[in-house]
């Protein structure tokens, strides 16, 4: 029986579609940027949106169940926990470069433009970061009841 789409809930694995997409839009972005920028901006980005897409993938190979030991549970952690962080950076990268090309150059159409391809970009970051902090509270949550189940 299939499920309303008014009552159903994001796949859990959201997230890797949201930091794939974070990346290939990040990609795009900063391909219009002047090479002058690529030390000062660029590569941060996407080292960012890399480490994101990747930890998002090495955190969800560690498959989450009741007889988990603790050595996976906090590898699992740790790599969402430095891709929700690698977010957070990320946001306010994204937030610094749109201020420094509102005062200087324009490397799109116009403003509008500008203005409409940022709102996309924040919000797949925010949308990432989003989903990371939900995940991580709702694995530490199932774990934690795990454990007082089995002690």
């Amino acid at each position: 029986m299939s499920v309303p789409k008014s009552r159903r809930k994001d796949a859990q694995v959201q997230f890797i579609q949201d930091a794939l997409n974070l990346r290939r839009r990040t990609i795009h972005i900063v391909k219009k940027f002047p090479k002058s920028y690529r030390w000062i901006i660029t590569n941060n980005l996407l080292e960012l949106a890399t480490k994101i897409f990747r930890c998002s993938i090495e955190g969800n190979a560690v498959y989450m169940h009741s007889k988990m030991d603790a050595q996976d549970f906090a590898f699992r952690r740790r790599c969402f926990v430095e891709a929700y962080s690698a977010a957070d950076a990320m946001s306010a990268e994204i937030t610094f470069c749109h201020e420094l090309l509102m005062e200087g150059e324009n490397i799109f159409r116009d403003m509008e433009d500008r203005e409409r391809k940022f709102e996309i970009w924040i919000g797949l970051c925010v949308s990432a970061k989003n989903r990371l902090k939900a995940l991580i509270k709702s694995d530490k949550e199932r774990y934690e009841v795990w454990r007082k189940g089995a002690g």
